[in-house]
């Protein structure tokens, strides 16, 4: 299966992963929310290629649900570290 689409999606959750590791060793908190903003981008730019290469609907709106649930998750994690109240 010689796929360009579906190559280009394992290339680019491989490049998640890198900046998943990124969140881990971060000297402050906004460079981990930065890392962890990039890694769900990468991560949904992934998603979209292999909904791509798949044909597929359903994983186009898996990808949208869990973009919004990333960030969501993002903000809020920020929000509190400024003492905002939720």
């Amino acid at each position: 299966m010689n796929d360009t689409w579906l190559f280009t999606s394992l290339c680019f959750f491989v490049l998640a992963g890198c900046a998943a590791v990124r969140i881990i060793p971060g000297p402050t908190l906004f460079d981990r929310l930065i890392a962890a903003r990039t890694a769900v981008t990468i991560a949904v730019i992934g998603g979209l290629s292999a909904g791509i290469a798949y044909g597929s609907f359903f994983l186009l709106e898996l990808v949208i649900a869990s973009a919004v649930v990333g960030y969501a998750v993002i903000g809020l994690r920020a929000a509190t570290y400024l003492g905002v109240q939720v």
